[in-house]
């Protein structure tokens, strides 16, 4: 797996590495043809798909082949009151962005409880800079958050990518908000900046948790957790990938 967003993505939803993709940096060249995914061969076999989610492949918002149903944004999009592309229509959409992809993802999933589908959901959250919804501000606020023992290490002697960040970003605005406001306050220090980073990252942490506990509730509610593989923990002997016999499309 290449550790770059647009490789990795791809390769999730294709199950091929970079080299053979075409997909082997952020920033192209690409192929122009994006390669079979399992959501396209869901849909191809008659599943209702869902991409909802954070693409960051081709730097756009444009739909990849074999879905029903899209949500996304370009590249990192927003935090806050994002701007969607949802079918086609573009337009802004009030509140954190982990909570509107789940809401999505739920009305998908009780649109189509009763005939297969295959949905992807990939959060925002815990990508730089961090910010959870606002309900998780409390969370850790008085805790003490040790700093790694590397933090403030001699690194002369390693490659000069582990070269020690002499000014850290700051981390949990609202990145809607003009860029001026995302600066850190003036006088930060740099170890407050990176406690308040870690702790963020805690908090997007638990909003993962919150909205993955979302959706499996949903399937438990309508009767699907155990007939839908990603979705059980304990993962029965007879679990059938939420499928029944379909034999042509219908809209």
């Amino acid at each position: 797996m290449t550790p770059l967003c647009a490789p990795s993505r791809t390769a999730f939803l294709t199950g091929l590495y970079g080299h053979t993709s075409g997909f082997r940096t952020n920033n192209g060249p690409w192929p122009e043809k994006f390669p079979p995914s399992f959501l396209s061969v869901a849909y191809d076999v008659g599943y209702r798909t869902a991409f909802i989610s954070k693409k960051h492949i081709y730097n756009t918002d444009e739909p990849l082949p074999g879905i029903d149903h899209w949500v996304s944004f370009v590249n990192q999009g927003l935090f806050t009151n994002p701007i969607f592309n949802i079918n086609g229509t573009r337009g802004k959409h009030k509140g954190a962005n982990g909570d509107l992809l789940t809401e999505q993802g739920i009305t998908f999933i009780k649109q189509n409880k009763d005939r297969p589908f295959a949905l992807t959901i990939a959060w925002k959250e815990a990508h730089s800079q961090q910010r959870p919804p606002h309900r998780y501000n409390p969370l850790f606020q008085n805790d003490s958050i040790p700093l790694p023992s590397s933090f403030d290490e001699d690194k002369a002697s390693k490659p000069h990518y582990f070269t020690a960040m002499k000014k850290l970003p700051d981390s949990g605005y609202d990145d809607d908000k003009p860029k001026e406001k995302h600066d850190p306050p003036p006088g930060a220090m740099r170890q407050n900046l990176a406690v308040k980073k870690i702790k963020n990252y805690y908090r997007c942490i638990e909003a993962l948790d919150d909205y993955v506990g979302r959706l499996l509730k949903v399937l438990e509610e309508i009767g699907q957790l155990d007939n839908t593989i990603g979705a059980t923990v304990d993962w029965p002997q007879d679990v059938t990938l939420n499928a029944k016999v379909v034999t042509e499309r219908s809209s």
